[in-house]
């Protein structure tokens, strides 16, 4: 049986909702914040960040900047997670991600057609299951110079139209259908030590 708690939502200039989440039980949900600012919305996740988890209705933006930090209440929280944000939000075309950013969470942008290129900043550490899975339009992937990820979850990028990828070193969990459904020429990735044949 769920446990349920009410959580009050605030939205700058359009009052106020409430907003009902369930879990195993109550002490599992961190019992935080959940605002919008700009049209995306984020989820306090500790005493200084916050996760970007969607947008509001309505929201018709092509190419998105999110920013390292919000101000809730005179305080600043910096941005460390996406999760679930854009799931299938084809109008997405691109889409910049802050170093503040440890977190590329699952189902992320799952289904973002549109998207055509992305940035992976230094900051992020993992790109979780079916972050970018669907992107039919995504041919390109740039993981910054200095960039620590570790993780690449299962189905992270398949069905994407990549020819390429540089896997970054500092890699040391590749699930064997991140890069399923891709155009690779070769079909095996071999890094740090990591070999695995793609699906």
């Amino acid at each position: 049986q769920k446990n349920y708690i009410d959580l009050q939502v605030r939205i700058i200039g359009n009052g106020l909702e409430k907003q009902r989440l369930y879990g195993g039980g109550v002490n599992e949900i961190y019992d935080g914040f959940v605002e919008i600012v700009d049209g995306l919305k984020y989820k306090e996740t500790s005493d200084s960040t916050v996760a970007l988890i969607g947008y509001e209705e309505g929201f018709t933006a092509t190419s998105i900047t999110i920013p390292s930090s919000i101000t809730h209440d005179g305080n600043t929280y910096t941005v460390t997670e996406i999760k679930n944000a854009f799931k299938n939000y084809t109008s997405l075309t691109s889409v910049t991600i802050p170093n503040s950013v440890t977190t590329i969470g699952n189902n992320t942008f799952r289904g973002c057609t549109g998207l055509t290129s992305v940035t992976i900043p230094d900051g992020v550490t993992s790109i979780g299951n079916n972050a970018f899975q669907g992107c039919s339009g995504l041919t390109s992937i740039i993981f910054e110079d200095n960039i620590n990820l570790t993780t690449i979850g299962q189905y992270a990028f398949s069905g994407c139209n990549l020819t390429s990828v540089d896997i970054p070193d500092s890699v040391t969990s590749i699930h064997e259908t991140a890069f399923s459904n891709t155009d690779f020429e070769t079909q095996t990735i071999s890094v740090n030590n990591i070999s695995l044949n793609l699906i």
